[in-house]
């Protein structure tokens, strides 16, 4: 197995970030709806994960044309109908969001579609958006893992889905199918991140939200658009990590859509000095934050704010340990079903570095604790989430720690070693 050492920060006043890449999430649906839009569509500052990279790569081979330089990208939209069937089967990778927001779409389509992905993506859950589908007209092959086998269907004519999990990629999947149903009512359990609704908003659907409720008429189509993408905050969590406990952080232009910023939310509780400046919108609202060095103290987490910080709770694990008192996480089962079991390689990783914690079945307990000053070798369990928290601890102790199958943090943050090489020693 591959292994490098990550080394400590150097003694540095301040950081400031001022190209964070563009948000994933926002990325692939950037890419979705340009694909079935009117005409040409450019999206500067798009993510270059793996991940998103995948999305791209599925549309080309449905017949979507785009440019692409450095970070800004060009897609020819090919309208709601225009879609071709693949001479191959479309692989998404280890993304979840390219398998399930694609599983929406091509739902809808007049052709078949195999969707496929790597050895991790393969034993996440497939059931929860095909049983919704459907029901609500689609063909697909339903197996609780991939391969999606998606077969030529029908269309119904409204869609009426009260989904019995808080996620994002079932209600998005819906809500894409619903670009071809002529009505779509969802009713979710909590709110969950609503990047799907700002796109048919801004192309041009009537679609109405209120609270957890969301109703969409069919779009005629969807209209082409231009955008800037804010850079990812799931991405900044780990520079904000270093600005609450090492040197003051900025970091700009960071996507402040709220139902992302949960993760603000629980730091500001646990007592961080966080600054929010230089708000500016256009799909989406962003801005300039600032962290420093704080006192923390640690909270009980839990409730409808999970869904919002779900991607954020291993770095929050980690900030939790430099808090005092202790911090409880409950309430998050998904990270279960993540690209690792997220509760149990979190709390098994922070361990091996000296970080009292106590694995719960649906979330942990961490206490306050000193990080180890010794050399440690770390494993990332082949998960983004997990290599980039235990860089960050890396970059927080005295030696530096090794750690295994770092590959991974492609998937979602590819630039990453290049601030680290700036960074650190």
């Amino acid at each position: 197995m591959k292994k490098i050492l990550i080394k400590p920060l150097k003694k540095i006043k301040k950081i400031t970030i001022n190209n964070l890449p563009g948000d994933k999430s926002i990325s692939h649906r950037a890419i979705i709806f340009s694909s079935v839009s009117s005409g040409k569509c450019i999206l500067e500052n798009i993510s270059q994960s793996e991940d998103v990279k995948n999305t791209l790569k599925i549309f080309s081979r449905l017949s979507v044309k785009s440019e692409n330089s450095g970070r800004n990208l060009i897609v020819y939209g090919k309208g709601k109908k225009g879609l071709k069937e693949s001479d191959t089967e479309l692989y998404c990778g280890n993304s979840g969001t390219t398998m399930r927001l694609m599983t929406g779409i091509l739902s809808a389509q007049n052709f078949s579609s195999v969707l496929t992905g790597d050895e991790s993506l393969s034993k996440r859950p497939m059931k929860r958006i095909i049983e919704p589908l459907n029901r609500f007209g689609a063909d697909i092959y339903n197996s609780e893992y991939s391969p999606v086998k998606i077969m030529p269907n029908r269309i119904n004519e409204n869609i009426y889905f009260l989904p019995s999990v808080a996620s994002a990629q079932v209600k998005s999947a819906v809500l894409l199918r619903g670009i071809y149903a002529d009505n779509t009512f969802i009713k979710e359990i909590y709110q969950t991140r609503n990047h799907t609704e700002i796109f048919f908003k801004n192309t041009g659907s009537d679609i109405k939200v209120k609270g957890t409720e969301i109703y969409l008429k069919k779009p005629d189509e969807i209209n082409c658009f231009n955008m800037f993408i804010p850079g990812d905050i799931s991405s900044a969590a780990y520079f904000i990590a270093i600005g609450l406990i090492y040197c003051p952080v900025t970091v700009k232009n960071v996507c402040l859509n709220e139902t992302r910023t949960g993760f603000i939310d629980i730091l500001k509780k646990m007592g961080a000095d966080i600054e929010i400046k230089n708000i500016s919108q256009e799909f989406e609202i962003y801005g300039d934050i600032t962290a420093y060095p704080s006192e923390l103290k640690g909270i009980k987490i839990n409730g409808d704010i999970i869904p919002n910080i779900i991607d954020e709770i291993p770095i929050i694990a980690l900030i939790a340990s430099f808090a005092s008192g202790e911090t409880e996480i409950s309430g998050a089962g998904e990270l279960r079903i993540k690209e690792s079991d997220r509760i149990k390689t979190v709390c098994c990783e922070l361990k091996k570095i000296g970080i009292n914690t106590e694995e719960k079945s649906d979330g942990m307990i961490i206490k306050k604790s000193e990080i180890s000053k010794e050399k440690v070798l770390t494993e990332s369990h082949n998960d983004h989430r997990i290599a980039l928290m235990l860089s960050v601890a890396a970059m927080l102790s005295e030696s530096g720690y090794e750690i295994k199958n770092t590959e991974c943090i492609n998937t979602s943050f590819p630039e990453f070693f290049d601030f680290l090489n700036e960074y650190t020693l």
